[in-house]
């Protein structure tokens, strides 16, 4: 939806930076990785000096593992802004990678955390808590972390209990998928995704969260044959409509018929089509 939304406002506004970044921003979140470095070159070739634009430039080469171009380009958003605090915290990252810890302390420890948004408060208070724990300072390290998840709960606007609502909608699943159940189901055809307009055979990768499925990814996309989406909401609005259906979800996927089947591959390919 924010990429929709901004490529209409650069349709409409198309000579504004601000609205290339915002788009960019939206194919970051993407993992589209060069189209948004392509379109926030476009944003500041029509405002070379917008240090928030050129640090995003900065923090999008730092994630995806190109330390050189983050570091020159975090420099170009201090010598644009001095002090910009998204460039420190990017330069900060960049001390650590080039094993600089207490550089990169003294860079964020510089910083006015008072005067920060509270995004780059909590992001700086995560990267300091990485960069004590380097240096074995647990009780700062401890409390660096405290802060940054404290700033995290606050900025997602989520109650304290949504963790573990989270955590127990998981145990219900694991304790209903039992295999018993699974053979229950209707045994219907199984049916080729090519029968649903759809690409080649998807391939899912599932279960192993935090453990470099970034750059596995960015390793996949390398290849011409490969398009990888990582963490797109394909599935949701498809699990929705079986929760509105008269057996619910996870119940109703036993009463599934190669008709039900049919109808949701066809609207799954159509998502990812789109």
């Amino acid at each position: 939806e924010a990429e929709a939304a901004s490529r209409k406002a650069v349709a409409l506004a198309p000579k504004l930076a601000e609205a290339h970044n915002g788009l960019a921003s939206a194919l970051t979140a993407l993992g589209r990785i060069d189209e948004a470095a392509r379109t926030y070159q476009r944003a500041l070739a029509l405002d070379p000096d917008d240090a928030k634009i050129i640090a995003n430039l900065a923090a999008l080469h730092e994630e995806s593992n190109r330390p050189e171009k983050a570091r020159a380009t975090a420099e170009r958003a201090l010598a644009v802004e001095p002090g910009n605090p998204h460039a420190q915290l990017l330069l900060a990252k960049c001390d650590r990678r080039e094993g600089d810890i207490r550089a990169a302390i003294a860079r964020l420890e510089g910083l006015d955390g008072e005067a920060l948004p509270p995004t780059f408060r909590r992001d700086a208070c995560f990267e300091l808590a990485r960069l004590y724990d380097r240096e074995n300072e647990a009780a700062k390290a401890f409390s660096a972390m405290t802060e940054g998840n404290r700033l995290a709960l606050s900025l997602a606007g989520e109650d304290e209990n949504a963790g573990d609502s989270f955590l127990e909608s998981v145990a219900e699943l694991d304790q209903r998928f039992t295999k018993d159940w699974v053979a229950s189901w209707r045994q219907v055809p199984e049916p080729s995704p090519r029968d649903c307009d759809g690409p080649a055979d998807p391939v899912f990768l599932v279960g192993f969260p935090r453990s470099g499925t970034t750059l596995l990814g960015q390793i996949l996309d390398a290849h011409p044959g490969l398009q990888v989406y990582e963490e797109l909401a394909l599935l949701e609005p498809l699990i929705d409509e079986l929760r509105g259906s008269r057996s619910g979800y996870p119940e109703g996927l036993a009463d599934l018929d190669g008709d039900d089947i049919g109808g949701l591959r066809k609207k799954y390919f159509e998502a990812v089509a789109a």
